[in-house]
């Protein structure tokens, strides 16, 4: 988290993008972000607070940001002792903000005594201002409203503007027009973005939640079996690409 609130969006999206990290280690069970943020701001001990959430260690940290550096700072608890396992503290160019992610990652992995297995994405090189866009847009969209995704539109569109080739702006633009009014253009408009982010990265997370929302609640007025079963590969897709992402996994559940 961040002591700075105007700076909150940056903070969550960090933190989010690093349980995202985690959650793709073999055998660590990770909960969403969604899940930790609802006990961001109640003073609990570790023992209960991992108690609710029924986990045996939790991940703590910060984020500051000035200009162009960061400083993250991590801590690994074991919940039940309250003991602290290990923290470690970045001071880097944002620049580097992906390779201090995989470090927490592998930090982790070796403190719980997990196995890294062969996970590792080809490496892309993202424009800093593009990703601090698209983790601003993020944060607006999560409070899931009309007018907070109008909020976020033109921001995405600015990320895409920096980085036409960034999958993750294209995605964020559709969910922030789904999030939207419908009206005759809309699905159109959906469709293209997620076509355009699949297209770059065919295992973009939000964009497959999308696609199969796409089929299965924006379909045609008889859903056949084809189609559930084509709207539930795209999110089971979408969960084996983001172990954490909560969407994908609660409309598998109502499909």
């Amino acid at each position: 988290m961040s002591s700075d609130a105007e700076q909150e969006y940056f903070s969550d999206g960090i933190a989010e993008e690093i349980l995202n990290v985690l959650a793709r280690v073999p055998d660590l069970r990770v909960i969403s972000w969604y899940t930790t943020r609802q006990y961001r701001d109640r003073a609990l001990e570790s023992p209960e607070l991992a108690r609710l959430m029924k986990v045996e260690h939790l991940l703590e940290g910060s984020v500051r940001k000035s200009g162009n550096t960061v400083r993250i700072t991590v801590q690994l608890i074991e919940a039940r002792s309250d003991t602290h396992l290990w923290s470690q503290s970045w001071d880097r160019e944002f620049e580097d903000i992906f390779k201090i992610q995989d470090e927490i990652e592998a930090r982790v992995a070796e403190h719980l005594q997990l196995t890294l297995a062969g996970k590792k994405q080809v490496d892309i090189e993202v424009d800093p201002r593009a990703y601090e866009l698209v983790l601003s847009g993020r944060h607006l969209l999560y409070q899931l409203s009309p007018e907070q995704a109008r909020r976020a539109e033109p921001i995405f569109n600015e990320a895409i503007g920096i980085a036409p080739d960034y999958a993750p702006a294209h995605a964020g633009l559709a969910e922030a027009y789904r999030q939207q009014p419908a009206d005759p253009g809309w699905r159109t408009r959906i469709e293209a973005e997620v076509d355009r982010a699949l297209e770059l990265n065919p295992r973009d997370s939000q964009a497959l939640v999308l696609r199969g929302y796409l089929i299965y609640y924006v379909g045609t007025e008889t859903l056949t079996r084809a189609d559930v079963e084509t709207a539930q590969l795209s999110w089971r897709s979408a969960i084996e690409a983001n172990p954490s992402n909560s969407d994908a996994r609660r409309w598998l559940a109502f499909s």
